[in-house]
């Protein structure tokens, strides 16, 4: 790939733009007017694609305050699919996308998933000076927007055990975004051996990633097959018995543990009850190294938690788990309707409270 010429006015603006807040509105004001092409099909070529049901199908079979963003989903299908792009590419660091001689490809490229978290914006002040590392082959893990627990759970792990249920050669590089790279959930990941024996990257945002192979794989949220992987690496990674006791009746997550438990269950007297009858474990998952997070909610038989995209940890009860309770927001938050489409996936008893 020819090295673009270091033009002093470009370096100069690169230089002044400074600060990740102005290069994100420089940014923006890029955008509209950057070059955009179609890859051409001989460069794409597809692997393995199973699809599962389409958004309108879940749709009709979830509670009626969950519809709504799986009706605008369309007919997009849940799948399990593997894409090869043939380069040579630049790979933004924040965002993932594909540049092809300096322009971007479409978003035909990128993962084509069922509720997918929305992608980051590319760093187009990076066009300016060019800093390239060469990665060969590559795999973008993780490059959406945003980076929380939920993001971790519901789209970083399912890839990861997605790329392993596809067999997927060992050597390829799986990309990830510095932001996703520091949250300590993720940290713990990478320290404690989860991904191993598969490399993991931090992209720089000072640099962008040069491939001539790029791997493309579509997150599954109702494969149960890839949830079993997960649970099985969980057992083996921290000494877990596969098959536990479940003496753990019921486990809570709560925003604030605690302190947020009256705030999470004020609408629902039986959920009270409940949680004092069966000596609940309250928990702030957030809060939590992976380990204990895991060790807190292995072998439980009920998780009730807020609706949002942290509910999803209920991914780490392990095989024991039989029931999800999701509390629907007081404040009007939009409800996250993946975690209660992961579980009954998996054959959970899902029940949403108002």
């Amino acid at each position: 790939m020819p090295k673009p010429a270091s033009h002093p006015w470009r370096l100069g603006l690169d230089q002044s733009l400074g600060s990740a807040r102005w290069r994100a509105l420089a940014s923006a004001a890029l955008a509209p007017f950057w070059p955009v092409h179609d890859l051409p099909a001989g460069r794409l070529t597809q692997g393995i694609d199973e699809t599962g049901p389409s958004a309108t199908e879940l749709a009709a079979e979830a509670p009626e305050a969950l519809r709504a963003p799986l009706l605008r989903e369309g007919d997009t299908r849940d799948r399990l699919a593997h894409r090869i792009a043939e380069g040579p590419f630049d790979i933004d660091p924040l965002s993932g996308a594909l540049f092809s001689e300096g322009r971007l490809t479409r978003p035909d490229v990128r993962p084509r998933e069922l509720l997918a978290t929305p992608a980051a914006r590319p760093d187009l002040t990076r066009r300016l000076r060019l800093r390239r590392i060469p990665r060969e082959p590559s795999l973008p893990l993780y490059t959406g927007a945003e980076v929380s627990l939920g993001a971790f759970l519901i789209d970083v792990l399912p890839r990861f055990f997605a790329i392993e249920a596809l067999d997927l050669p060992r050597d390829l590089l799986l990309l990830v975004s510095v932001r996703m790279g520091m949250l300590p959930q993720f940290q713990d990941a990478l320290n404690d051996g989860l991904f191993r024996p598969r490399p993991v990257e931090l992209m720089r945002q000072g640099r962008v990633v040069q491939a001539q192979t790029v791997h493309l794989v579509d997150r599954p949220l109702l494969r149960g097959d890839i949830h079993a992987r997960l649970h099985d690496r969980l057992a083996t990674l921290y000494g877990l018995p596969k098959q536990p006791g479940g003496s753990i009746r019921t486990v809570v997550l709560a925003t604030g543990g605690r302190a947020g438990l009256a705030t999470l269950i004020a609408r629902s007297p039986e959920l009270r009850a409940r949680v004092e009858e069966d000596g609940a474990r309250i928990i702030d998952p957030r809060t939590l190294p992976l380990r204990d997070l895991v060790a807190c909610l292995w072998g439980a038989d009920t998780v009730i938690a807020p609706e949002c995209g942290e509910a999803a940890a209920f991914l780490l009860a392990g095989p024991t788990l039989r029931q999800l309770v999701l509390v629907a927001s007081a404040n009007g938050t939009a409800p996250d309707p993946r975690p209660w489409l992961m579980a009954r996936a998996m054959g959970l008893d899902c029940i949403r409270t108002d």
